[in-house]
């Protein structure tokens, strides 16, 4: 995936599948997001976050909007 790192460009870094799934999994606990959730996905695909938006709404059984 890209991050923007310090100097605000992006670049590319490589992290495994239970870090990713680690980060979801905490986003979805914290916030509480459910099925009966919709998550606004505005994350561009370049950025890191947009990993969430996606996979980790429909990991809640959430819809993507």
């Amino acid at each position: 995936i890209y991050t923007s790192g310090s100097t605000g460009l992006p670049k590319g870094v490589v992290i495994d599948h239970r870090g990713a799934v680690n980060t979801l999994l905490d986003i979805n606990r914290r916030f509480a997001v459910g099925a009966a959730d919709r998550v606004l996905a505005v994350s561009s695909l370049s950025f890191d976050l947009s990993v969430y938006d996606f996979f980790g709404t429909l990991a809640a059984g959430a819809a993507v909007v």
